[in-house]
């Protein structure tokens, strides 16, 4: 957490608006297809290619190449885990990924780096549930 929390607050306001709409509009996508009674739903990959786009542009934009290298490494090892993603957290994730959006978009250092903290925290707490209480995982689906 510490260091994509550093890395946020090192990247808020230096994301271009371009970069920023991509991601947006790719995360309503995948939130719109997650919703969405038919059709095909977001799969894994889809996840993954949005949450990897979101996560390295912060990383790149905290202008700290070594941070940057860090969080690409523990990220790559993190995924390891081949944890598949609940359906019931793609909305969350998605709102969490939109707040962070916001926060960085606003240039405030502090907002950012609490909106990545909020979202990793709530990551490692379904991670937590899923490893550890595995009855909680079957119940929320």
């Amino acid at each position: 957490i510490t260091l994509e929390r550093e890395a946020a607050r090192l990247a808020a306001g230096n994301l271009p608006a371009a970069r920023l709409a991509a991601i947006r509009a790719r995360i309503d996508a995948i939130l719109a297809a997650a919703d969405a009674p038919d059709g095909p739903h977001p799969t894994r990959a889809d996840l993954d290619e949005v949450d990897d786009m979101l996560h390295d542009a912060i990383a790149s934009a905290s202008g700290n190449p070594l941070l940057a290298d860090l969080i690409r490494q523990v990220r790559l090892r993190s995924r390891l885990f081949g944890l598949e993603r609940r359906p019931t957290r793609i909305q969350q994730i998605g709102a969490e990924h939109l707040a962070l959006l916001d926060a960085l978009a606003s240039g405030d250092p502090a907002a950012a780096a609490q909106a990545m903290e909020r979202h990793l925290g709530n990551v490692l707490e379904d991670l937590r549930l899923r490893i550890f209480d595995p009855r909680s995982h079957a119940a929320q689906g």
